[in-house]
């Protein structure tokens, strides 16, 4: 049955694009594709992602100065004691 609809309508583009972001998929043509990205659920939840991205890092971040200075610590303790 899909043959035969490729056949009746050759015009017609059965792919479709998925934005990662929403979770949602949507045509694959320019115009439904820049629709979705300039529409207000996509462009929050991008804020939103952006903003979690922010957040991570400066927690990886946290924690690597945590471990750096505990380390040093350690090493400055394992030094007096030699």
């Amino acid at each position: 049955r899909m043959a035969q609809n490729k056949q009746r309508e050759p015009w017609r583009n059965a792919e479709r694009h998925y934005c990662a972001v929403c979770n949602a998929w949507m045509g694959s043509d320019r115009q439904s594709i820049a629709l979705h990205e300039n529409g207000k659920k996509h462009l929050e939840q991008m804020q939103q992602a952006t903003e979690t991205r922010r957040e991570d890092k400066q927690r990886q971040d946290r924690q690597a100065q945590l471990l750096a200075s505990s380390l040093k610590t350690m090493e400055q303790a394992a030094a007096l004691s030699s």
